[in-house]
């Protein structure tokens, strides 16, 4: 859904995203759903870890604050 829908996933999203984070979804969607793929290739996923592991993975690619938030988001729609 990010990566061919990102204004969907933005909108079911809600007010959990700030605007900054919208912004970085719609700039970086497909490099973002690259990581959930390979995060989602991980047997045995927990809410922690899934939004761990993607934290991580997001980081380098929308900075720290913003791959917390969105790691969370997408923990809490997958989970």
């Amino acid at each position: 859904m990010i990566r061919e829908t990102p204004d969907m996933f933005i909108d079911l999203a809600g007010n959990t995203l700030d605007d900054a984070a919208r912004l970085a979804i719609k700039k970086r969607g497909g490099v973002i759903a690259d990581k959930v793929d390979e995060v989602a290739e991980l047997p045995d996923l927990t809410h922690h870890v899934v939004k761990e592991k993607l934290t991580y993975a997001l980081r380098p690619i929308v900075g720290n604050d913003l791959s917390l938030m969105i790691a969370d988001v997408i923990a809490w729609m997958a989970l």
